[in-house]
């Protein structure tokens, strides 16, 4: 009887000792397996115990919420482990103006490049923004992305043709005809435009390409009450004259007056004398006419000259030629001229 009862208490003890080993065991591997996980959010810093490895489950366990622009940062994605570190970066928002366009968007990050990247916006290599790409941002800070692209285009350009003179002697004075029809040409221009936003804010030629050359008009005219003066101008005339030439100077071997004399210096005009001034015959040359006078004999020609003056013995086919120094005139003497009056 003692025997038994020395077996029955024998098990329960040992049972006891079994619970035992159990709930140790229990306790040992349970505390085995918790871990201290460094959590920082909100300028905080939290060690969290857990038995957790995914970086939710333990942000959840510490109630603290994940915002649709937030972004979590963790070694790993779920085998977290004792010691590692957790940190919860807030979205925070940022003015963004990208060609032209305004808009809030939010980020976690801080550099330029950093936002970008994270906001999907790319840029290519003309682009223009208010930062360099290694610039931390402040909460006020805002992007300028400003677009940049080249455009080609090209531009139709008329050209324009003139009308040229050609002299003829088979035609009468006032006569003409069109010789040559005038044409416009063509020319297509290459241009590279330079846009910023949509607006071209320069334009640079690249080239061009001759569609079509212009043909210029061509016009004959009679030659007859025309001619060609030493400086090769052409001019048109009324009547010719052969005349005798002379010269004369202000002074007293020519008009038997000197300086300070009533009149000295004036014309019959009432003019000023000076180069280019002549003396005529009113009957033959009305005062006031305008002239050129060219030379026959190959010397240089008097040219542009004009009738306000006259003299007692410049009568008929006479002309007298201002000189302003009287070796000049005493030189000139008499020759034969022809004389054009103008139209």
């Amino acid at each position: 009887m003692e025997n038994t009862n020395f077996k029955r208490k024998l098990t329960k003890n040992n049972a006891l000792l079994g619970l035992v080993a159990i709930i140790f065991l229990a306790v040992f591997f349970l505390g085995a397996s918790y871990k201290t996980v460094i959590i920082e959010v909100d300028n905080q810093v939290i060690e969290a115990q857990t038995v957790s490895s995914e970086p939710e489950k333990i942000l959840e366990e510490q109630d603290i919420e994940i915002g649709e622009y937030d972004r979590v940062e963790a070694p790993s994605e779920d085998n977290i482990k004792s010691g590692e570190q957790i940190i919860v970066h807030r979205g925070r928002e940022i003015r963004v103006i990208d060609g032209g366009q305004e808009s809030i968007r939010y980020t976690t990050w801080n550099t330029l490049e950093e936002i970008l990247e994270e906001l999907e916006i790319e840029l290519n290599s003309k682009d223009q923004v208010n930062f360099q790409m290694e610039d931390t941002l402040g909460d006020d800070d805002k992007i300028e992305i400003i677009r940049v692209r080249e455009s080609s285009r090209e531009e139709t350009v008329e050209l324009s043709y003139t009308s040229e003179v050609v002299y003829v002697q088979d035609l009468g004075p006032d006569e003409e005809r069109v010789a040559q029809e005038g044409q416009t040409g063509e020319m297509i221009e290459t241009y590279i435009d330079t846009i910023e936003n949509g607006e071209v804010v320069d334009s640079k030629l690249q080239g061009y390409e001759l569609v079509r050359p212009h043909q210029n008009e061509i016009i004959e005219k009679g030659e007859a009450n025309y001619f060609t003066t030493a400086d090769g101008s052409r001019l048109r005339y009324d009547r010719e004259l052969t005349m005798e030439a002379t010269a004369y100077t202000a002074g007293f071997e020519s008009t038997g007056k000197r300086p300070g004399d009533p009149g000295y210096g004036v014309t019959r005009s009432g003019s000023r004398v000076r180069p280019g001034v002549v003396a005529v015959d009113p009957r033959v040359i009305p005062l006031g006419t305008k002239l050129y006078v060219e030379s026959l004999d190959g010397t240089r020609s008097y040219g542009y000259s004009t009738a306000e003056d006259t003299g007692g013995a410049i009568k008929g086919n006479k002309i007298d030629l201002y000189f302003e120094n009287l070796s000049a005139a005493q030189r000139y003497g008499r020759r034969d001229v022809r004389v054009y009056i103008l139209d």
